[in-house]
């Protein structure tokens, strides 16, 4: 693989937990906040269902504003960030300063898989208009 990720970001709309594999397994908990504007309440509404039963690297993380997640090294060749934000507007993820994937603050829970080397990735979390957001990373593909 050459040095430079390789980006395979994939977006998936809600499921139900009726969906197999979804669902299942205890819920994640909150994150404390290192990264300046993530909070430890949930915000209100907004669920990470497909995050449930995964292997999380990154547990679910709010807030309001855009904000730096934890930094975080992936122990198998790829990762997945669960993400919902509920508002106006866009939440876009970056990743070592650069645009990864962006989607409408419409409150249906989405996924991007990144696979990418074994080494520190550093995601942020940006917002365009007012929105609430919420995060969690999994190891692994979607």
């Amino acid at each position: 693989m050459a040095a430079s990720a390789v980006l395979l970001a994939l977006v998936t709309g809600c499921t139900t937990s009726s969906d197999p594999g979804q669902g299942e397994g205890p819920p994640a908990t909150n994150a404390g906040t290192s990264g300046g504007g993530g909070t430890q309440k949930p915000a209100p509404d907004l669920k990470l269902e497909q995050a449930r039963g995964k292997k999380l690297l990154i547990k679910e993380m709010d807030g309001k504003v855009g904000t730096g997640l934890p930094v975080f090294t992936p122990p198998h060749a790829s990762y997945t960030v669960h993400f919902v934000c509920s508002g106006t507007g866009n939440m876009s993820l970056e990743v070592a300063g650069k645009k990864w994937i962006s989607h409408p603050c419409d409150g249906v829970e989405n996924a991007a898989e990144r696979i990418t080397e074994k080494e520190p990735q550093a995601v942020v979390v940006k917002l365009s208009g007012a929105a609430s957001w919420k995060v969690a990373v999994a190891d692994g593909p979607l």
